[in-house]
C-alpha cells in the first residue's frame, strides 16, 4: 500500500477497509510524519549543542563545586 493518505481512502472506497479502520490509518500516518519532523528537530538541537557538551559539563561541574560548601552547610 502506498503510504499516502489517498491510498487509504481509496481502500474504502473499494469496500476493501472500513471507514474506521481508514480513520485509525490516517491517525497513525500523521503521527509517522511528525515523529519524522520531531526526529529531525533534535538531530538539528544535537548538531548545534554537541560542540559544546564540554563547556556545559564543565559549567555544571564548576556551579556545583561553588555551592558544595553552601550545600554541606544546609545538610549538616
Amino acid at each position: 500500500m502506498q503510504n499516502d493518505p489517498g491510498a487509504i481512502l481509496s481502500l474504502v472506497a473499494l469496500g476493501r477497509i472500513t471507514p474506521r479502520e481508514a480513520e485509525r490509518l490516517l491517525v497513525l500516518w500523521r503521527d509517522g510524519d511528525e515523529t519524522i519532523v520531531q526526529l529531525a528537530l533534535c538531530l538539528a538541537f544535537l548538531g548545534l549543542v554537541l560542540p559544546y557538551v564540554g563547556d556545559i559539563v564543565s559549567g555544571v561541574g564548576n556551579a556545583l563545586a561553588s555551592l558544595s560548601p553552601i550545600i554541606e552547610r544546609v545538610l549538616l
